[in-house]
Order: structure tokens, then C-alpha cells, then sequence
């Protein structure tokens, strides 16, 4: 299961969890956390919520992924009914750890 594999990937670290949550105000999406019982993040409309009681490295790499569904596949409909839903997850997964590391490489040049 896909939600299995993303959870045991080593997180990529970020040096200012801050920059996430800019690229998400950019974008018209709000980011809150939730107390979740099943996910570790949602991804609804213009909203994304990270499940309360993670560490900030995996609130941090939730909303990466989140924001990765939310650039790439906007117009695909329910993406976790989708037939193509294990391809788009892990698209969002790679997208997701690339957006880490270009944020780490900003940062370090700041």
C-alpha cells in the first residue's frame, strides 16, 4: 500500500519548514492541521490538512506531497478513486522529495 511506502521513506529535511507553507499561500491553498485518523495529510479543494502529532520534518514532507497533487494532477477529479491513483501517488512522492531539495538548495544559497 502506497500510504505504507511513503511512511517508511527516510524524510528529506528542510532547513526552513516555513518555505513550504509560502509555496502553498502562493497557490491559493490553505494549510491547517487535523487530528486524522486513517492519512497523514488531505488534499481537498483549496485546502491541505497534516494530521496533528507529526514532527515538523513529516508535516513538512506531507505538505510537499500534497502541494505535488496539487500542481501536477489539479484536473484529474478524485484522485483516490482513480484507477490511476497508485501512478499519481507516486509521481507526488518523487515530486514531492525533488520540491525538499530545491527548497534546501534556495535556502542554502540565501
Amino acid at each position: 500500500m502506497l500510504i505504507q511506502e511513503k511512511n517508511r521513506q527516510e524524510l528529506p529535511q528542510i532547513d526552513n519548514p516555513i518555505q513550504g507553507l509560502k509555496v502553498a499561500e502562493d497557490k491559493g491553498i490553505k494549510v491547517n492541521s487535523f487530528p486524522l485518523d486513517t492519512v497523514d495529510s488531505m488534499l481537498k479543494d483549496n485546502h491541505i490538512v497534516v494530521r496533528t502529532q507529526v514532527t515538523v520534518e513529516k508535516a513538512c514532507y506531507e505538505v510537499a506531497w500534497e502541494l505535488s497533487h496539487a500542481f501536477i494532477h489539479y484536473q484529474k477529479g478524485d484522485l483516490i478513486k482513480s484507477l490511476l491513483s497508485k501512478d499519481y501517488n507516486e509521481q507526488a512522492t518523487r515530486a514531492a522529495d525533488m520540491v525538499m531539495k530545491i527548497l534546501n538548495v534556495k535556502m542554502s544559497q540565501m
